[in-house]
């Protein structure tokens, strides 16, 4: 493998992860389905411009993510609709069978073709199989956009970033879920579908970041009688008060 070979992997690696590097604003947290159950998390303490980085796991990158307010006043907050969210990731599936096999093409073969096959019509042929198959994620995604709940902006933005980068290919579905707005309550869906040790470990997450909130709000403002209501409620629901209860 030559040093160019190594550039041009090292270049697919980075930019799939620039592109599914996540910025959450303070009062959100981001979802995503497991086997059994969901899992959730509110980014790390790493911020840009007043925003909190979060990077899903790069080796799954087939699984939807929601992007969900844990903060909202409540007149605001629509009840829990998984079967809405379950609409969602089924019509996803068939752009997640294409995420896994467009990982397979570039973590996998194109190694091999590089490092082992070295050989000109092997390339050519594995790049005629990348763009296929993002042609058809594009047609799929053009064709499902009622479902997928994308308007024609959205659409042109995501067809674009498929079409130009096959790195970028890799999060369509992560893009599409991440697009869909839901006025769901983050703590609520949190509660609903996250297993009990997940949900402890969000709740220690919260905790900090709702003091930090607090510390920017005047304290007789109504966020700040809100973020302090979730603040005793968290602290009720948490592992070391339940401890002491008990």
């Amino acid at each position: 493998m030559s040093e160019a070979d190594l550039w041009l992997l090292a270049g697919i690696v980075a930019f799939y992860l620039y592109d599914a590097t996540i910025l959450l604003y303070a009062d959100e947290l981001v979802a995503w389905p497991r086997r059994r159950a969901w899992s959730a998390s509110v980014g790390n303490e790493l911020q840009w411009r007043g925003r909190f980085a979060f990077l899903p796991n790069p080796l799954t990158p087939w699984r939807p993510l929601l992007r969900l307010q844990w903060e909202r006043p409540p007149g605001d907050r629509a009840p829990v609709q998984l079967g809405e969210v379950h609409d969602l990731v089924r019509a996803l599936k068939p752009l997640r069978a294409a995420v896994a096999v467009m990982a397979f093409l570039l973590a996998v073969l194109l190694p091999l073709v590089l490092f082992g096959w070295r050989r000109w019509e092997a390339l050519l042929l594995l790049l005629g199989a990348v763009y296929l198959l993002s042609s058809c994620m594009v047609v799929y995604t053009l064709r499902a956009r009622a479902a997928l709940g994308l308007d024609r902006r959205a659409l042109l933005s995501l067809a674009v970033d498929t079409l130009a980068c096959p790195p970028f290919a890799l999060n369509l579905v992560r893009k599409i879920s991440l697009r869909h707005v839901s006025r769901m309550d983050g703590l609520a869906f949190a509660t609903a579908t996250l297993a009990p040790a997940d949900l402890r470990r969000l709740h220690r997450q919260l905790l900090p970041r709702l003091q930090a909130l607090l510390l920017r709000e005047p304290g007789d403002s109504p966020r700040a009688e809100q973020l302090r209501a979730c603040q005793a409620q968290l602290q009720l629901q948490s592992p070391e008060q339940q401890d002491e209860t008990a």
